[in-house]
């Protein structure tokens, strides 16, 4: 019995799993491995071809733009019981039987290739699951409901390089239903499907930023309750320190401008603070007499502000905008420091956005930041203390993946993190046709007393 953690590379929505320091492409739509020398995910290193229908390593290497030393494919893989976990960029694997808590998916196979039952535009039909892919492929229909996510050059290694165009929508699973980014597969390769009665592919983005547990041996795929409502959890705890280290007193200028701006509103006011994070709003609003509701969905970061509430005046919610159930009545709701770039649908924008209506009492207003695009931008930090870098990786049209690796320099010792999770960059008139479904109006524009913010402010009602 044996078990063995590997590091995971998730780099331009390709994942790769780090073996004796070489890279090797984690991928479960692979029926079989090859590559530049012997490999194992676990026990002895075994021998493999060098090539796959005629395409090797370096192949590869040149369309990922990425050293890798080969594929490691279903032949490696479906021995053994894998915990794929996409928070901590970690690979457990096991001959053991290993656990996962989540939504259980049933899985059959096909030369080794896992498939699974899902749903799309009410219609079924089984999909590969194949971590290789870059984003997840329907050989059917466009549902009416569609986003167009723009166009992508992918590589399949029977078919080499292509083109197609791509879309988000949802796909049905057991017990979750993800907005997904779907291409189309050319020719054969798009035929050929059909061979195994499937109607296409769903890639690696269904794991980003959660827990998945892959079983083949027991015929299950097991993904966790996603944890975008939980960025920032393996770091809550320095989550401050983290910031005002990295844009010093421009941090706490922009809170206290923030903080003045709403004040010229009145006092004592009944405010619900949406993406309250840590308190950085919350805190300060309650100890001048307004009374405050902090809705935040990462209980992470709930924590450190109950933390910090010694007396108890802040009433806490662990929800997002959209499923915020808790009292209404405010004279004012905001959501600033980038809260909407964590919402990545339009419904999920609009609904968000009708919550905040139903909370706020006649009258009530809703101050709202809409971030820039130049907020979407690699970032790296080098200081006494702290070394912070921040990638942006475009995974279609105004949708991004933030990926983060930090070392501080704590009282405790060092401390070394990472976090990884999606972002959509909103246009305004996105924003403006959002918040006109959910009855809001923009009606004062306040961004000229934020020139630093890289962000519009709006006044809403």
């Amino acid at each position: 019995m044996a078990t063995v953690t590997h590091p995971l590379v998730f780099r331009n929505n390709h994942l790769y799993v780090q073996i004796n320091g070489a890279l090797w492409v984690y991928d479960t739509g692979a029926d079989r491995s090859f590559g530049i020398r012997p490999v194992s995910l676990l026990g002895t290193p075994q021998d493999f071809p060098d090539d796959y229908a005629g395409f090797n390593a370096g192949d590869i290497s040149r369309f990922l733009n990425e050293n890798v030393a080969g594929i490691i494919g279903a032949d490696l893989i479906n021995p053994f019981d894998h915990i794929i976990d996409l928070r901590t960029n970690t690979l457990t694997v096991s001959d053991e039987q290993l656990t996962c808590d989540g939504h259980v998916q049933k899985l059959d196979f096909f030369m080794g290739v896992p498939m699974l039952e899902a749903q799309i535009g009410g219609a079924r039909c089984k999909l590969f699951f194949d971590t290789g892919a870059q984003i997840s492929y329907y050989q059917g229909s466009v549902p009416h409901n569609a986003e167009p996510a723009g166009r992508l050059d992918d590589f399949f290694p029977t078919i080499g390089k292509f083109t197609t165009d791509t879309h988000r929508f949802p796909v049905a699973l057991s017990g979750l239903s993800p907005v997904v980014r779907f291409g189309k597969l050319p020719g054969l390769m798009g035929m050929s499907l059909g061979m195994a009665g499937v109607s296409g592919i769903l890639g690696n983005e269904l794991m980003r930023n959660r827990v998945t547990g892959y079983f083949p041996r027991r015929k299950q795929l097991i993904l966790a309750t996603v944890s975008a409502n939980d960025n920032h959890r393996s770091w809550a705890k320095h989550y401050d320190q983290v910031n005002r280290m990295c844009f010093g007193r421009f941090y706490d200028e922009l809170t206290r401008q923030t903080l003045a701006q709403i004040n010229t509103l009145g006092s004592n006011l009944r405010i619900a603070d949406f993406g309250a994070g840590t308190g950085r709003l919350s805190l300060p609003l309650a100890s001048t007499g307004h009374s405050v509701t902090a809705i935040e969905p990462s209980q992470a970061m709930l924590e450190q502000l109950a933390a910090k509430d010694t007396a108890g005046q802040i009433s806490k919610h662990n929800s997002t905008m959209a499923g915020y159930a808790g009292p209404g009545g405010h004279d004012l709701a905001i959501a600033v420091f980038t809260v909407i770039a964590y919402i990545t649908t339009e419904q999920e924008l609009v609904d968000s956005f009708r919550k905040v209506a139903q909370t706020l009492k006649p009258g009530g207003a809703f101050l709202l930041d809409v971030p820039r695009l130049v907020l979407f931008s690699h970032n790296h930090v080098d200081q006494d203390g702290l070394v912070r870098d921040i990638t942006f990786t475009q995974t279609s049209p105004n949708h991004y993946t933030y990926q983060e690796k930090t070392r501080l320099d704590t009282a405790d010792g060092v401390f070394t993190y990472e976090d990884t999770f999606p972002l959509r960059y909103w246009t305004t008139t996105e924003v403006e046709k959002a918040l006109h479904e959910a009855g809001l109006k923009r009606t004062k524009d306040w961004s000229q007393h934020f020139p630093m913010a890289g962000a519009e402010y709006w006044l809403c009602s």
